[in-house]
């Protein structure tokens, strides 16, 4: 059987550590778990079926987050070990949709410059200058980025102001990100290094530890 993309509701998915640990240090959960709170679509999970159960084999904190922010649904890939009675089973169940690979890649590639979001968290408040320095170094890379990429007058790919939030030490901000070439990324994360360097450690982007 070959693999299968679905949507299902991540209630309907369980965990069992004891066979498929989940071994992904990379992550500060708390702060994974604020990231994708600003998500339409956690990131999507691995799965195994077998027999009456739908057991997580990798994406655990994904898993774990979109159940704690009571999400409708979520994308799974369904291991090919996964026995066809099993699976059959699980597709007949309510609100489980088994969608097409190759409409999924063609939309996702039609979007050249999808809207995204960026979460930093630090070890501590940004004070004013701080926080100026952090919009007009590393949020704002994505203004000169788009002349680079030939936009012109007044477009800009950072979507309003970066939004602070001292209580828990983050920065949030949204950008129009272009995908396919994505040689700009090394420049953007050389940015963010000397910003932890030079002024406020970073402690995680995206809810992964910040390690570059």
């Amino acid at each position: 059987m070959a693999h299968l993309l679905i949507r299902l509701p991540p209630t309907y998915v369980i965990f069992d550590l004891s066979r498929f640990p989940d071994g992904d240090e990379s992550y500060i959960f708390e702060h994974l778990l604020y990231y994708c709170s600003f998500l339409d679509d956690v990131p999507a999970i691995n799965v195994v079926v077998d027999h009456e159960n739908v057991v997580v084999t990798r994406g655990h904190k994904y898993l774990e987050s979109a159940q704690l922010l009571n999400r409708r649904t979520i994308l799974a890939l369904v291991d090919n070990a996964s026995p066809k009675f099993a699976v059959e089973a699980l597709l007949s169940r309510t609100h489980v949709v088994m969608l097409d690979w190759s409409k999924t890649l063609v939309g996702a590639q039609r979007d050249k410059l999808p809207l995204v979001w960026h979460v930093y968290f630090f070890e501590r408040s940004l004070q004013p200058g701080e926080q100026l320095r952090f919009a007009s170094e590393v949020a704002g890379f994505f203004d000169e980025l788009s002349q680079q990429y030939g936009q012109t007058g007044e477009a800009k790919w950072l979507v309003g102001d970066v939004n602070f939030d001292n209580e828990i030490n983050a920065a949030v901000f949204q950008v129009y990100a272009p995908i396919g070439d994505e040689r700009w990324y090394g420049d953007y994360l050389l940015r963010a290094r000397r910003f932890s360097d030079e002024c406020v450690r970073i402690l995680s982007f995206q809810g992964r530890k910040f390690m570059f």
